[in-house]
């Protein structure tokens, strides 16, 4: 993998009850809030934000894949399941409600 700039994930998507989102790295470092009470587009764009390291991971990992079979001379490839499933995954994350 390459070296990142930004801060990794796991991030963290803090929402009480009656307050803000909160968008961030851990409990005490939030890089995004969303007034109480946050419209549709707040709430998404905060899941979003903290589904993105996941998404950046999972596709450095088919890059790197794909970089290696473009090496070795392969014309065609196939992406493990497994690459698939980290880039399924951090959708889910992105889109859970």
């Amino acid at each position: 993998m390459t070296d990142t700039k930004h801060t990794p994930g796991p991030w963290q998507y803090l929402r009480s009850p009656n307050g803000p989102i909160r968008v961030g790295p851990s409990h005490n470092c939030t890089v995004a809030v969303a007034p109480f009470p946050p419209t549709g587009d707040q709430e998404a764009n905060a899941r979003l934000i903290v589904a993105a390291p996941d998404y950046y991971a999972a596709a450095e990992a088919i890059r790197a894949h794909l970089v290696s079979d473009e090496l070795a001379g392969k014309t065609s490839t196939r992406i493990p399941i497994e690459l698939l499933r980290a880039l399924l995954n951090a959708h889910k994350k992105a889109y859970a409600t």
